[in-house]
């Protein structure tokens, strides 16, 4: 009894591996543009057509993608052949999904070097441009319509880290400051953090950095955390 089901079991774990390794090899050999053309078709492969993990699990997913070092997309993409698979599915997604790109890259990489003086050439390169960024903006607004849609807190996060973007602000920094004030605004019992932010508001003046900007943008988030308690 016990060999027929370790053999059920044997089975089902090469079927899942099967079915990771085609999917990551098909993202792998269609993933343009990096994780921000990438995140809508990862999602619908992973979450919408295949199901491993659900939509807010993803997100948090990409979420913390982007405060661990390495490739975004690889790291979203192994950790959905994880939770599928297990360790084997990790490493079956990883490879699947690096090796087609890398294998494109290095075709790409030699036409362009020898073909990419030419103006035919150089017209096709500047066409992808417009399309990556439609891609870029039709991702955000899926994800935004999912993410923000009746949530006031969260909008006002979002686009303080989109100011502080173009304020040129460290994006893992960016992040980990909207999560500690996302945190404060739903978990905080009292408005100790209010009188904090406003205490430590003229230290942050006194930081000997080049980036005078960053030292506004500091006040800005303890500012709006500030706010958004007051707003509980």
């Amino acid at each position: 009894m016990s060999s027929v089901n370790t053999g059920n079991d044997a089975e089902s774990t090469a079927m899942k591996l099967k079915q990771i390794a085609v999917s990551c090899l098909k993202l792998g050999t269609i993933g343009f543009g990096g994780i921000a053309g990438m995140v809508a078709t990862i999602e619908n492969e992973m979450v919408v057509r295949r199901q491993w993990i659900n939509h807010q699990h993803f997100m948090d997913v990409l979420s913390a993608s982007y405060i661990i070092p390495g490739p975004n997309a690889v790291e979203v993409v192994m950790h959905c052949g994880k939770e599928w698979g297990g360790r084997l599915g990790l490493i079956v997604a990883r490879v699947c999904y690096i090796l087609p790109a890398m294998l494109i890259c290095l075709l790409f990489g030699y036409f362009y070097q020898k073909y990419s003086a030419l103006p035919n050439v150089q017209n096709f390169i500047f066409g992808l441009r417009p399309a990556t960024a439609a891609l870029v903006i039709g991702t955000v607004l899926r994800f935004s319509n999912k993410t923000l849609r009746n949530n006031k807190v969260l909008l006002a996060l979002c686009l303080l880290v989109f100011v502080g973007s173009l304020y040129g602000i460290n994006e893992v920094l960016l992040i980990l400051g909207a999560g500690v004030i996302n945190y404060l605004a739903y978990s905080a019992k009292n408005k100790i953090a209010v009188f904090t932010g406003l205490f430590l508001s003229p230290i942050l003046l006194q930081i000997d950095t080049r980036f005078s900007d960053s030292k506004l943008f500091l006040i800005l988030l303890g500012s709006l955390g500030g706010f958004l308690l007051l707003q509980l």
